[in-house]
């Protein structure tokens, strides 16, 4: 799969998120897929937790 993405920069800082989206819609139409996904085969791994939305946000300052 490749995404371009119009004015998006280097990298895939811009492309990489519409990606994922596409396949992830892509993947749970499939409905023997979308059994795994909802209950996963014995003795597989679990899915590793999903990280932060955004790793670089700056948190708020606290009131003083």
């Amino acid at each position: 799969m490749a995404v371009l993405t119009e004015h998006g920069g280097f990298g895939a800082e811009a492309s990489a998120p519409k990606a994922r989206e596409i396949m992830r819609v892509a993947l749970l139409k499939d409905p023997d897929v979308r059994a795994r996904i909802e209950q996963p085969l014995p003795g597989a791994a679990a899915p590793a937790p999903a990280a932060p939305a955004d790793t670089n946000a700056i948190e708020p300052a606290s009131p003083t």
